[in-house]
């Protein structure tokens, strides 16, 4: 490993280091975990509040700031988990401009990185948070729910059509990322992504996280979202579409019998069969559920060598290595335990699992690997670099100055070595579906996930179809319910 071949601006240590350091320990306060934290706390509450209107932890400096699609994804989903549908919308709307915004932006080039000392310098948390693939399909996923609810068909269409164009979009980008990557290492000629991949630090820490994620290609094998789109298809009228949507589900989550029999009535349907619609005397519901939180991420500091090349050294003892964010094993641990549906003690139906989000989001993170890991390597280098600089400057000076400059040092690599942690918290951890058929009437469903219980009743026009949204998390079981009749938006 070597300093960089651009230059760094020759300066006093009183400019360089601790100038870079200050303004890397502003960008660097790790303030979305803990914000995220008192969120779920207000959630697990019988009243959750409307943070929509101001109510913490959703300052107005972290809505409008250069974080906000993060924020807005974290206040969408909190105020759809306490059934504000409408305040939910516009942060995912919100949410998605920045998405749509984005796909208009140049990625970054690595391999002229060394030219922009400052921004090198700071920590991955003075980017503008940019998502991934996993989260964008949320957003219209998670969307469509409360357009159903609204009885908005048209938006909820919206949402649909938006799913199937978020893979092209983000594979371009991803693609994009990964030929920057290649680009600076190809340039530098004595690292790639290859070579720091086969390091124990990463093969420890990222290998053991891959393997929850192994069965997936990809973070676009959302199977939750493609069963939503069937369903959708399928109340709109279309079956072809709704086929289509319910076999690529049941690519992704192959055991899941809910999606198999859909399925089976779609091809059935097209292949000349009268539809299986419930009759005058009965109605069916369908149940998406959500569960828990997503996973959080950690970090882990890379061996002091990468190969048989050592990490730069910057002032003096202190010695440049530097952090990566991963998810760890035991945050992608645990299984999903499914809902039950209850009516005067007899089960009626337990959700099936067709969406591990969990997962999905090791995928997408994997994916932005290239372009993130090496961009952390250069970091280092410059760190490495700058500090010599400012060495060479104050060589001749005397002890204080060069006390200073050490410690200046020290305050820049403690300060940039900040890896980047953020990621959608407030998600779902694991999508489930059920489907079922009740006699036409009033009805006292019993929702249990655990210790969260809810009674839902329903009123059954006979012939309609019921959808329950259901979503439970720590202290709370929320439901939505909304009936309609197939092919009538």
């Amino acid at each position: 490993m070597h300093a960089l071949s651009a230059p760094f601006p020759k300066a006093s240590p009183r400019g360089v280091l601790p100038a870079v350091a200050a303004m890397a320990l502003a960008a660097g306060c790790a303030t979305h975990p803990v914000a995220m934290q008192k969120a779920k706390a207000s959630l697990a509450a019988p009243a959750a509040p409307d943070f929509s209107a101001g109510a913490q932890p959703f300052t107005r400096a972290h809505m409008e700031g250069e974080d906000s699609l993060l924020w807005l994804q974290e206040r969408a989903r909190a105020n759809q988990l306490a059934g504000r549908i409408g305040q939910s919308s516009a942060d995912y709307d919100a949410a998605w401009d920045i998405y749509e915004k984005r796909d208009d932006e140049p990625v970054v080039s690595l391999a002229d990185a060394g030219t922009k000392a400052g921004s090198l310098l700071l920590s991955d948390l003075a980017i503008p948070y940019e998502g991934n693939a996993h989260e964008r399909i949320m957003v219209p996923a998670l969307d469509a729910f409360n357009r159903i609810a609204s009885l908005d068909w048209d938006a909820a269409g919206a949402d649909i059509r938006r799913l199937s164009r978020v893979g092209e979009l983000e594979r371009d980008r991803n693609e994009r990322r990964v030929a920057a990557a290649r680009e600076a290492s190809e340039k530098d000629g004595r690292f790639t992504f290859d070579d720091l991949r086969q390091t124990p630090a990463y093969v420890q820490y990222i290998g053991e996280a891959s393997a929850v994620a192994a069965n997936l290609a990809d973070a676009f094998q959302n199977g939750y979202a493609w069963y939503l789109a069937g369903f959708y298809h399928e109340m709109a009228g279309d079956p072809s579409a709704a086929r289509t949507a319910y076999r690529r589900a049941l690519e992704i989550a192959a055991g899941n019998g809910v999606a198999r029999r859909d399925l089976a009535r779609m091809e059935a349907v097209l292949a000349g069969s009268p539809e299986d619609r419930p009759g005058s005397g009965e109605a069916d519901v369908v149940v998406f559920f959500e569960e828990g939180y997503a996973p959080r991420k950690e970090t882990f500091s890379f061996l002091k060598t990468l190969g048989q090349q050592p990490v730069p050294v910057a002032v003096g003892p202190v010695v440049v290595s530097f952090h990566f964010p991963y998810y760890p094993k035991a945050q992608l641990e645990g299984f999903s335990a499914a809902l039950q549906i209850a009516e005067g003690g007899a089960v009626l139906a337990r959700t099936e699992l067709v969406g591990d989000f969990r997962a999905l989001a090791q995928k997408a993170f994997e994916a932005q690997m290239p372009y993130v890991l090496t961009r952390a390597v250069l970091r280092a280098v410059a760190k490495s670099a700058a500090a010599t600089v400012a060495n060479a400057s104050v060589r001749k000076q005397g002890t204080g100055a060069r006390l200073a400059v050490w410690l200046g040092g020290l305050i820049l690599v403690s300060a940039t070595d900040q890896p980047d942690l953020r990621s959608w918290l407030l998600l779902p951890r694991f999508g489930q579906v059920a489907r079922f058929r009740i006699p036409a009437g009033a009805h006292d469903l019993v929702l249990s996930h655990g210790a969260n219980v809810a009674t839902v009743p329903l009123d059954a026009p006979g012939g309609c179809t019921i959808l329950l949204h259901a979503m439970s998390v720590d202290g709370r079981l929320a439901v939505e319910a909304t009936g309609f009749d197939l092919g009538l938006p």
